[in-house]
Protein backbone atom coordinates (compact mmCIF):
# COMPACT_ATOMS: atom_id res chain seq x y z
CA UNK A 1 0.00 0.00 0.00
CA UNK A 2 1.50 3.31 -1.05
CA UNK A 3 0.41 6.47 0.76
CA UNK A 4 0.76 9.93 -0.64
CA UNK A 5 0.71 12.77 1.84
CA UNK A 6 -0.01 16.33 0.81
CA UNK A 7 1.12 19.32 2.83
CA UNK A 8 -2.49 20.38 3.45
CA UNK A 9 -4.47 17.18 3.61
CA UNK A 10 -4.62 13.68 5.04
CA UNK A 11 -2.77 10.76 3.58
CA UNK A 12 -4.45 9.40 0.47
CA UNK A 13 -3.90 5.68 0.08
CA UNK A 14 -3.88 4.44 -3.49
CA UNK A 15 -4.27 0.68 -3.30
CA UNK A 16 -3.49 -0.34 -6.88
CA UNK A 17 -2.80 0.76 -10.47
CA UNK A 18 -6.52 0.77 -11.33
CA UNK A 19 -7.22 3.35 -8.60
CA UNK A 20 -4.25 5.46 -9.75
CA UNK A 21 -5.61 5.32 -13.32
CA UNK A 22 -9.15 6.25 -12.19
CA UNK A 23 -7.87 9.24 -10.21
CA UNK A 24 -5.73 10.34 -13.16
CA UNK A 25 -8.60 10.02 -15.63
CA UNK A 26 -10.96 11.92 -13.35
CA UNK A 27 -8.42 14.71 -12.85
CA UNK A 28 -8.03 15.00 -16.64
CA UNK A 29 -11.79 14.92 -17.33
CA UNK A 30 -12.43 17.81 -14.95
CA UNK A 31 -9.77 20.52 -15.47
CA UNK A 32 -11.81 22.97 -13.38
CA UNK A 33 -13.67 23.21 -10.07
CA UNK A 34 -17.07 21.56 -10.36
CA UNK A 35 -18.56 24.02 -7.83
CA UNK A 36 -17.31 27.46 -8.95
CA UNK A 37 -15.91 26.67 -12.41
CA UNK A 38 -12.40 28.07 -11.92
CA UNK A 39 -9.90 26.42 -14.26
CA UNK A 40 -6.68 24.71 -13.27
CA UNK A 41 -3.75 27.11 -13.33
CA UNK A 42 -5.90 30.23 -12.92
CA UNK A 43 -4.15 32.78 -10.74
CA UNK A 44 -6.82 34.37 -8.62
CA UNK A 45 -4.33 35.58 -6.01
CA UNK A 46 -4.85 39.12 -7.30
CA UNK A 47 -8.55 38.82 -6.41
CA UNK A 48 -8.52 36.72 -3.21
CA UNK A 49 -5.99 35.76 -0.58
CA UNK A 50 -6.91 32.06 -0.74
CA UNK A 51 -5.20 29.51 -3.02
CA UNK A 52 -7.34 28.10 -5.81
CA UNK A 53 -5.40 24.94 -6.78
CA UNK A 54 -7.63 22.00 -7.69
CA UNK A 55 -8.13 19.00 -5.39
CA UNK A 56 -10.09 15.77 -5.60
CA UNK A 57 -12.85 15.52 -3.01
CA UNK A 58 -14.31 12.18 -1.89
CA UNK A 59 -18.08 12.34 -1.33
CA UNK A 60 -18.03 9.38 1.05
CA UNK A 61 -15.18 9.13 3.52
CA UNK A 62 -15.52 5.46 4.45
CA UNK A 63 -12.55 3.66 2.88
CA UNK A 64 -12.03 6.70 0.58
CA UNK A 65 -13.24 4.81 -2.48
CA UNK A 66 -11.32 6.07 -5.53
CA UNK A 67 -14.17 5.46 -7.95
CA UNK A 68 -15.73 8.10 -10.18
CA UNK A 69 -19.13 7.97 -8.44
CA UNK A 70 -17.36 9.09 -5.25
CA UNK A 71 -15.16 11.86 -6.69
CA UNK A 72 -15.55 15.59 -7.32
CA UNK A 73 -12.99 18.15 -8.47
CA UNK A 74 -12.99 21.24 -6.24
CA UNK A 75 -10.66 24.20 -5.93
CA UNK A 76 -9.09 24.68 -2.51
CA UNK A 77 -11.46 27.55 -1.71
CA UNK A 78 -14.60 25.48 -2.41
CA UNK A 79 -13.09 22.41 -0.72
CA UNK A 80 -12.31 24.43 2.42
CA UNK A 81 -15.77 26.04 2.31
CA UNK A 82 -17.31 22.56 2.25
CA UNK A 83 -15.26 21.16 5.13
CA UNK A 84 -15.39 24.37 7.17
CA UNK A 85 -19.06 25.20 6.65
CA UNK A 86 -18.06 28.46 4.98
CA UNK A 87 -14.92 30.56 4.79
CA UNK A 88 -13.87 34.21 5.01
CA UNK A 89 -11.29 35.51 2.53
CA UNK A 90 -9.85 38.92 1.68
CA UNK A 91 -10.11 40.35 -1.82
CA UNK A 92 -7.46 42.50 -3.52
CA UNK A 93 -8.75 45.59 -1.68
CA UNK A 94 -8.38 43.73 1.64
CA UNK A 95 -12.16 43.58 1.99
CA UNK A 96 -13.56 40.54 3.77
CA UNK A 97 -15.73 38.25 1.62
CA UNK A 98 -17.90 35.59 3.21
CA UNK A 99 -17.97 32.45 1.05
CA UNK A 100 -20.98 30.33 2.06
CA UNK A 101 -20.55 26.72 3.01
CA UNK A 102 -21.19 23.87 0.59
CA UNK A 103 -23.14 21.04 2.14
CA UNK A 104 -23.03 17.45 0.95
CA UNK A 105 -26.54 18.03 -0.47
CA UNK A 106 -25.11 20.93 -2.55
CA UNK A 107 -22.22 18.80 -3.81
CA UNK A 108 -24.65 16.03 -4.80
CA UNK A 109 -26.74 18.56 -6.76
CA UNK A 110 -23.60 19.60 -8.67
CA UNK A 111 -22.45 15.99 -9.18
CA UNK A 112 -25.87 14.90 -10.45
CA UNK A 113 -26.03 17.83 -12.87
CA UNK A 114 -22.48 17.83 -14.24
CA UNK A 115 -21.53 14.16 -14.01
CA UNK A 116 -24.80 12.20 -14.27
CA UNK A 117 -23.09 9.13 -15.73
CA UNK A 118 -21.09 8.76 -12.52
CA UNK A 119 -23.81 9.86 -10.08
CA UNK A 120 -24.81 6.71 -8.18
CA UNK A 121 -26.94 7.37 -5.12
CA UNK A 122 -27.24 3.66 -4.29
CA UNK A 123 -23.46 3.15 -4.12
CA UNK A 124 -23.13 6.28 -2.00
CA UNK A 125 -25.74 4.92 0.40
CA UNK A 126 -23.75 1.71 0.84
CA UNK A 127 -20.64 3.62 1.95
CA UNK A 128 -22.12 6.49 3.98
CA UNK A 129 -22.45 6.39 7.72
CA UNK A 130 -25.64 8.45 7.52
CA UNK A 131 -28.42 8.68 4.97
CA UNK A 132 -27.61 10.24 1.62
CA UNK A 133 -29.13 13.73 1.78
CA UNK A 134 -31.67 15.02 -0.71
CA UNK A 135 -29.87 17.07 -3.36
CA UNK A 136 -30.07 20.82 -2.85
CA UNK A 137 -29.06 23.67 -5.15
CA UNK A 138 -25.89 25.39 -3.90
CA UNK A 139 -25.87 29.00 -2.64
CA UNK A 140 -26.03 31.63 -5.38
CA UNK A 141 -22.36 32.63 -4.81
CA UNK A 142 -21.25 29.36 -6.47
CA UNK A 143 -23.65 29.69 -9.40
CA UNK A 144 -22.52 33.29 -10.02
CA UNK A 145 -18.84 32.28 -9.74
CA UNK A 146 -19.45 29.43 -12.20
CA UNK A 147 -21.02 31.85 -14.67
CA UNK A 148 -18.06 34.25 -14.24
CA UNK A 149 -15.37 31.55 -14.70
CA UNK A 150 -17.03 29.40 -17.38
CA UNK A 151 -18.89 32.30 -19.08
CA UNK A 152 -22.14 30.37 -18.96
CA UNK A 153 -24.53 28.60 -16.62
CA UNK A 154 -24.05 24.97 -15.56
CA UNK A 155 -26.83 23.92 -17.95
CA UNK A 156 -25.38 25.91 -20.88
CA UNK A 157 -21.98 24.34 -20.20
CA UNK A 158 -23.55 20.88 -20.52
CA UNK A 159 -25.12 21.79 -23.86
CA UNK A 160 -21.80 23.16 -25.19
CA UNK A 161 -19.94 20.08 -23.96
CA UNK A 162 -22.49 17.71 -25.53
CA UNK A 163 -22.21 19.51 -28.87
CA UNK A 164 -18.40 19.35 -28.74
CA UNK A 165 -18.52 15.61 -27.96
CA UNK A 166 -20.90 15.01 -30.88
CA UNK A 167 -18.62 16.98 -33.20
CA UNK A 168 -15.62 14.98 -32.01
CA UNK A 169 -17.49 11.72 -32.61
CA UNK A 170 -18.56 12.91 -36.07
CA UNK A 171 -22.24 12.84 -35.10
CA UNK A 172 -22.87 16.57 -35.32
CA UNK A 173 -22.89 18.41 -38.61
CA UNK A 174 -23.64 22.05 -39.30
CA UNK A 175 -26.34 22.84 -41.86
CA UNK A 176 -24.90 22.70 -45.34
CA UNK A 177 -22.13 20.21 -44.45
Amino acid sequence: MAGQKSAEGPTVVIRNARERQTLGEFATEWPFCMACGIAAGTDERQRMDHPRNLEIHHLTKIQRRHEKWNLMKLCKLCHDAHHGGGITVLNSRRKRIEIPGLTLANLLWIKRLLDPGNYDRQKMAMFMVRNVPVVRRPPSWYLEAWNRHRHCTHQRFLAIRAMAEKRQAGLYRRDGD
